[in-house]
């Protein structure tokens, strides 16, 4: 399906629309009255002409339109850059400098680099896959106000808000406003507000993470986090003791169990390998110290038999991706190489994973099935409620899922990251994701093209292939379901945009 055929069919589902028609009327009638009315005729004389074309509003209008396809949202962050919060920051931040506040926190720590975010932050990243999620979200409440303190007493903290971090305060303010509407209110005010919090860590990542030294040290505690996970899961496997709900003996008689580490699910912790396996491989090539790359090659290997042993098809799947995404940006040469991997795939692989692998397209494979009938449902869903969406969490899904459900499959969730978004937050919420995800893309693109550090470009080869192969892996699964999955995410995409303000300050060797 062409985007000019999708086009016509939203355009005639609006057009369908009582609610779009109404407001086409109500717009209408307001330009009827407007017309020949002594409104209109102020506006229309020679002086508003001079004082339209030196306006402020107009010059930034001009800019809008003249943003190629309009995918382009660095306007948004000049805009706030020429703001008055803007302004009002700097003013704070000077009077911080000598005020008696930072002398009271000096002499009552004794040091600046006490009490400082970044200890609060590190701590956050490393127990992002242990901690429950409501003491996750209370830490980076408290990191926020810890950040805004600083900022007021210490001239050497500032908020530099990129692209990605507008668009998700955007992002966050349609789930706030869509909780209002909501058909389960309060708990979807208390899900966006969750899911406000842990999207902020990007914006606190970026703000922070001013240094290549503390670029390191973060690359560093989120490895050897990973790595923890790797070890728990990797026990999990040699001992046997181990949940075996996710395995279906009917059909893979030869999967006595699943890993899924700390994450209580296999699909879910093989999402979270999608972001932690290629951070750990890059990081093997930016070592310059032969003992780090030996460490970094140990958390890699360790992930990876983790990933193997998650049995997620999904994830295998995206895993590939992921890597075709790196060689594209990387070697194009080596694509030979991997099709010969492929190819020896059925030789390589134990049976057990081979046999999950073949069954993706087995119907009877109850995952399998259960997901289309989950999908058909969703789609009918969007269909009655594409305009304002249902509101955020299980709660709204499931006030409407029973009426739509097929064969009676129930669900908490639909099974895709897309129909999900749109789901709950409706064709604006999706539009504003889909441009979140696209602003990320391009900070990384921008930088990749625009530098000559090979070394950078391919750590910002292995960051797009593993935002490619997380969102591959949304296809098929709701990779946010596990709030700390999404955590993780949006820590994976802090790192990134942290990266992209250190670059421009100096280069990356």
């Amino acid at each position: 399906m062409t985007w000019r055929e999708i086009w016509l069919k939203i355009r005639g589902a609006m057009d369908a629309s009582l609610f779009f028609r109404a407001i086409l009327a109500v717009c209408g009638g307001l330009n009827k009255v407007y017309i020949g009315s002594v409104t209109q005729k102020t506006l229309s004389s020679p002086m508003r002409d001079e004082i339209v074309r030196s306006s402020r509003a107009i010059t930034w209008i001009k800019k809008v339109f003249n943003i190629p396809a309009w995918l382009r949202v660095t306007f948004i962050k000049d805009a706030y850059e020429q703001s008055i919060l803007h302004k009002l920051m700097n003013v704070i931040g000077r009077l911080g400098e000598g005020s008696i506040a930072r002398r009271a926190f000096c002499e009552l720590t004794g040091a600046p680099r006490f009490f400082c975010p970044e200890v609060l932050l590190m701590a956050i990243v490393a127990a992002t896959p242990f901690l429950e999620t409501m003491r996750l979200a209370a830490a980076l409440g408290a990191c926020a106000l810890l950040l805004v303190f600083k900022i007021m007493t210490d001239p050497a903290y500032a908020l530099p808000l990129n692209s990605t971090g507008i668009m998700i305060v955007i992002y966050a303010i349609a789930g706030l406003f869509v909780a209002v509407t909501s058909l389960a209110p309060a708990d979807s005010a208390r899900i966006a507000l969750l899911t406000t919090l842990l999207m902020s860590v990007h914006i606190l990542l970026v703000a922070i993470i001013n240094s290549r030294k503390k670029l390191e040290v973060m690359l560093f505690v989120f490895c050897t986090s990973a790595a923890c996970t790797g070890l728990y899961g990797a026990w999990q496997k040699l001992s046997g003791y181990v949940n075996r709900t996710w395995v279906d003996k009917s059909l893979f008689g030869d999967v006595s169990l699943r890993v899924f580490s700390t994450f209580d699910n296999p699909n879910v912790y093989g999402a979270y390998l999608l972001l932690a396996i290629p951070v750990s491989a890059v990081m093997i090539y930016m070592s310059r110290k032969w003992f780090a790359k030996l460490y970094y090659a140990a958390i890699m290997v360790l992930l990876i038999y983790n990933m193997g042993y998650t049995y997620s098809r999904g994830c295998y799947l995206a895993l590939a991706v992921g890597l075709f995404v790196f060689i594209m940006f990387t070697e194009k040469r080596l694509i030979a190489l991997l099709t010969a991997i492929i190819v020896c795939v059925p030789f390589i692989l134990p049976s057990s994973m081979l046999a999950r692998l073949v069954s993706i397209t087995n119907l009877s494979d109850s995952s399998t099935s259960f997901r289309i009938y989950i999908w058909q449902a969703t789609l009918r869903m969007i269909k009655d409620y594409w305009m304002a969406g249902l509101g955020q969490g299980i709660a709204a899904y499931n006030v409407l899922y029973p009426l739509y459900m097929f064969s009676n499959v129930p669900a908490p969730h639909s099974h895709n990251l897309i129909l999900q978004v749109f789901t709950e937050l409706g064709i604006w919420g999706l539009i504003i994701f889909v441009v979140l995800l696209i602003t990320f893309f391009r900070e990384q693109l921008l930088l990749f093209h625009r530098t000559r550090n090979n070394k950078l470009k391919i750590m910002l080869s292995a960051w797009i292939a593993a935002a490619c192969a997380f969102l591959f892996q949304g296809m098929f699964d709701y990779v946010f379901y596990n709030y700390r999955v999404m955590l993780t995410f949006f820590v994976f995409t802090g790192i990134a945009g942290a990266l992209v303000n250190i670059r421009t300050k100096s280069d990356f060797t």
